[in-house]
């Protein structure tokens, strides 16, 4: 019933984790002081560390494939460890974090936090993510090449 009331913005919340998580590796790099296209590309992989990894492995060599699945790990790790304080933002911020990982790992404890009407929101967020990833990789590297 929920899924049927929200329709067509369920892109928008996949649309939005994109374009934050394509920021953050902006800011991050430019804080970071790491090339864009380093930090770019692991932070597209939006949780999606395995092929983060081999991703950027292929392109860049090992201790940069290393930083991206690094990062994407690290973004799941935070996720948990920090979901009681995200949950007071919003639930949201609990999807947002999760990313790709919402398809498979993530969604029990989001679920927990989120709650079951939410559930499948998350879900369909994970899943749309998951496909843009592979996708996705190979673009911003370019792009910010």
């Amino acid at each position: 019933m929920y899924l049927k009331l929200i329709g067509f913005k369920i892109i928008l919340i996949p649309t939005a984790i994109l374009f934050g998580s394509l920021i953050g590796g902006i800011v991050s790099g430019i804080i970071l002081r790491l090339p864009l296209y380093i930090s770019t590309t692991a932070a597209s992989g939006m949780s999606f560390y395995s092929i983060t990894g081999a991703y950027m492995t292929q392109q860049y060599g090992i201790e940069i494939g290393t930083y991206g699945f690094i990062v994407n790990i690290m973004r799941e790790f935070l996720t948990v460890l920090t979901m009681p304080l995200l949950i007071k933002i919003s639930p949201g911020a609990l999807i947002a974090g999760g990313a790709a990982g919402n398809m498979d790992t993530m969604l029990a404890p989001i679920t927990k936090f989120v709650g079951i009407r939410l559930s499948l929101v998350t879900l369909l967020t994970g899943m749309i993510l998951t496909f843009v990833v592979p996708i996705l990789l190979p673009i911003v590297s370019i792009i910010f090449q």
